[in-house]
C-alpha cells in the first residue's frame, strides 16, 4: 500500500510546488491583515490535491491495471484515504507556525486561531468523507460537481429557511466543546465513508 501512496505523491508533486507558492502568499496576507483565517484556508487547498490524484488515475485507466496487481482492493481505497490524511497533516503543520508569528492580535488570540484550525480540519475530514465515495462511484468529473454542490447547498438552504426560523447562538462553552470534539466525529464519519467506498469499489466494473 505504501507504493500506492508513493505513486499518488509522485503524481501531485508538481502541484505541491504550486501549493508551496500559495503557502508563501497566504502567509504574507495573514501577516498583513493580522488574521489567521486567510492562511488557514491553505489546508483546504492542499487537500484538493487528492482530487488531482483521482483525475490522473481516471485519465490513465489506472483501475484496470491496479486490479492486476497483487494488492487487495480495499488497500487501493485505503491508500486514497491515507493520502488525504497525510495532506491534511501537511496543511496543519504549515499552518501552525502562524500561531507564533505576526502581530499582537494573533499572539493574544491563539485560542481563536486553534478553533479555526480545528474547524477547518473537521471540514476537510467531512468533505473527503462525502466526496471520495462519489469520486470512486462516478469519477472525478461528477465528483467536482458534487464538491461545488456541497459548498453551495448549505448556503442556499440557509437563505431559503432563514426567514422561517429564529436562530439562537449557542453559548461559548457549548461552541468550545463542539469544536474540541468535532475532529473525532470527523474521523468516525471518515471511517464509515471508507467502508462505503470499499463496497462501491468492489462492485465497480472496469
Amino acid at each position: 500500500m505504501m507504493a500506492l501512496i508513493q505513486k499518488d505523491l509522485m503524481v501531485i508533486q508538481k502541484q505541491m510546488k504550486v501549493m508551496l507558492g500559495l503557502f508563501c502568499l497566504m502567509l504574507i496576507v495573514s501577516y498583513s491583515f493580522q488574521n489567521v483565517a486567510f492562511f488557514s484556508t491553505f489546508i483546504v487547498f492542499i487537500m484538493m490535491q487528492v482530487m488531482t490524484a483521482f483525475t490522473y488515475d481516471d485519465m490513465s485507466n489506472w483501475g484496470r491495471f491496479a486490479n492486476t496487481m497483487p494488492v487487495k482492493m480495499h488497500q487501493h481505497i485505503l491508500s486514497k484515504y491515507v493520502l488525504a490524511l497525510i495532506l491534511t497533516g501537511i496543511g496543519l503543520v504549515f499552518s501552525l507556525p502562524l500561531l507564533f508569528i505576526g502581530g499582537d492580535s494573533i499572539l493574544n488570540d491563539k485560542k481563536a486561531a486553534s478553533f479555526i484550525l480545528l474547524g477547518i480540519l473537521t471540514l476537510c475530514l467531512i468533505l473527503f468523507s462525502i466526496v471520495l465515495p462519489v469520486f470512486i462511484k462516478l469519477g472525478p468529473n461528477m465528483g467536482r460537481i458534487i464538491l461545488v454542490a456541497i459548498f453551495l447547498l448549505p448556503t442556499f438552504v440557509y437563505l431559503l429557511v432563514d426567514d422561517y426560523f429564529n436562530w439562537t447562538i449557542p453559548s461559548m462553552k457549548t461552541i468550545e466543546t463542539f469544536i474540541y470534539f468535532a475532529p473525532i466525529g470527523g474521523l468516525l464519519i471518515m471511517v464509515i465513508s471508507y467502508l462505503l467506498s470499499v463496497q462501491i469499489y468492489v462492485k465497480k466494473e472496469f
